[in-house]
């Protein structure tokens, strides 16, 4: 996504794994406000990130033998993540997130930078879809 948010206007389809969401809330708009958090897999993760992460290694300093990785920043481990806002009129026209792990499916969302980050953002044709295991 990152590589691309300054070319891409067209509407685009996302799927992903819930990480995390915020409950429905008024604006002052009078509208409904709803974000989720799930995995993007397309952005970058660090090249440390990713040697720690393979050499099984949960915390950043575990008394590894190895210097080179043994002060990994605890910011490049994180998940990739991106964040979708959503605003509807009627509160039961949001997707109903129950937890993480809930898969979503975002059809005609468009892409935006936000605080330097990027952000999705339905519109109105936008279509969200929650999948959950059985």
């Amino acid at each position: 996504i990152r590589n691309n948010m300054k070319r891409l206007k067209d509407p685009i389809t996302v799927y992903g794994v819930v990480l995390g969401f915020s409950p429905p809330s008024l604006t002052r708009t009078e509208e409904w406000k709803m974000s989720i958090s799930f995995i993007d897999e397309t952005l970058p993760v660090s090249n440390r990130a990713r040697a720690a992460a393979t050499a099984g290694r949960s915390t950043p300093n575990n008394n590894s033998n190895n210097d080179e990785n043994s002060s990994v920043d605890p910011r490049e481990l994180h998940v990739p993540s991106v964040t979708l806002v959503i605003f509807s009129k009627d509160k039961t026209k949001l997707p109903a997130v129950r937890s993480a792990g809930d898969v979503i499916v975002c059809a005609k969302v468009i892409l935006q930078e936000w605080s330097g980050e990027p952000q999705l953002c339905a519109r109105r044709t936008s279509r969200i879809s929650i999948v959950r295991p059985r």
